[in-house]
């Protein structure tokens, strides 16, 4: 079987608290068999290729 995977990405508005909504569901998709790929936000024009 493939290994299911999740992209999560932070950013907006920080009053929608991006880093504290998305940590809420990380658990949740490891917990349910995804492997979780959390890149470096910070970094312009960054292409995630999984």
């Amino acid at each position: 079987m493939t290994q299911r995977r999740a992209l999560v990405v932070r950013g907006g508005w920080e009053g929608h608290e991006p880093v504290r909504a998305t940590e809420l569901f990380i658990p949740f998709l490891e917990g349910s068999g995804y492997a979780v790929t959390r890149p470096d936000n910070s970094a312009q024009g960054a292409v995630w290729t999984g």
